[in-house]
């Protein structure tokens, strides 16, 4: 009888497997849950153990319910006002996904990153793309309008401005500043400075910022922390820290309180 069974148990085993791997390959079928539902799920294995052995399955209802409501409630208390740049893309030049809110701006940096950019959008439950800046030096592709339908497009290259200025989400205020072919992005939220740049630019002139992601141009100038992707550029101090990241890095931005550097390793060779 065994034996009789486990061909079609491997059967059924196989068409799983399958059916998983068919599953996966779809971005709308990933639920994303981080923070404290992340933590509410976890809580709730612990629970179902204690209520098998205990056979108080009514309790572990009860107990199971209170502890998802007070994860939900703290993920979003803990999470309100809370601005997400994410570094996305592992090409040379990643673009940068700014969200908070449910609604995202993009500063699109290179053709490559735009699944990159979707995923990010969608991991962090932002819906719409209230502002692209194109920053390429050379913007002769729009697939970004198809696949992210943005509300406004700022192509740099294009629209003769030496400074220029957006507030498209509340709390934070993007900075567009040209540097002969070269141009420079700021992101400001709650003090704190993320800024990325095409081309070969200067810092100096340009407000201080607080993480600087790196592309294949050129920069001089100061700046605190440095994201790249590897190689790190010859232009960077070797000394300095380098946040090297191989997919993806995201800087948390707490008004009032922090600002956290994810997904990141420590050390100018990555290690």
């Amino acid at each position: 009888v065994a034996r009789a069974l486990a061909i079609p148990a491997g059967a059924l085993l196989v068409v799983l497997e399958k059916l998983t791997e068919w599953c996966s390959r779809m971005d709308f079928l990933y639920f994303y849950i981080t923070g404290a539902v992340a933590v509410g799920i976890l809580l709730l294995y612990p629970l179902a153990l204690m209520a098998l052995r205990t056979r108080r399955y009514k309790g572990f209802a009860v107990a199971g319910c209170w502890v998802l409501a007070l994860s939900v409630a703290l993920h979003f208390g803990l999470r309100a006002g809370t601005v997400q740049v994410t570094a996305a893309g592992s090409v040379p030049n990643p673009s940068l996904v700014v969200t908070s809110g449910g609604k995202a701006v993009v500063i699109y940096r290179d053709r490559r990153t735009i699944w990159a950019v979707q995923q990010a959008m969608q991991e962090q439950g932002a819906r719409d793309c209230v502002l692209l800046i194109d920053l390429r030096r050379t913007s002769q592709t729009t697939e970004y309008v198809g696949l992210l339908q943005p509300y406004e497009v700022v192509i740099a290259q294009e629209d003769f401005f030496s400074h220029s200025a957006w507030q498209p989400l509340p709390g934070v205020e993007v900075l567009v500043q040209k540097q002969g072919e070269g141009a420079i992005a700021c992101v400001q939220a709650g003090g704190y400075k993320v800024g990325t740049a095409t081309g070969s630019v200067n810092l100096a002139p340009y407000p201080a910022l607080d993480v600087y992601v790196a592309g294949s141009g050129t920069t001089a100038g100061p700046y605190g922390a440095l994201l790249v992707n590897r190689p790190p550029p010859g232009w960077a101090d070797a000394s300095a820290a380098l946040y090297v990241y191989e997919n993806k890095a995201v800087v948390d931005i707490r008004p009032g309180y922090s600002m956290i550097i994810k997904g990141g390793r420590y050390g100018a060779e990555g290690e």
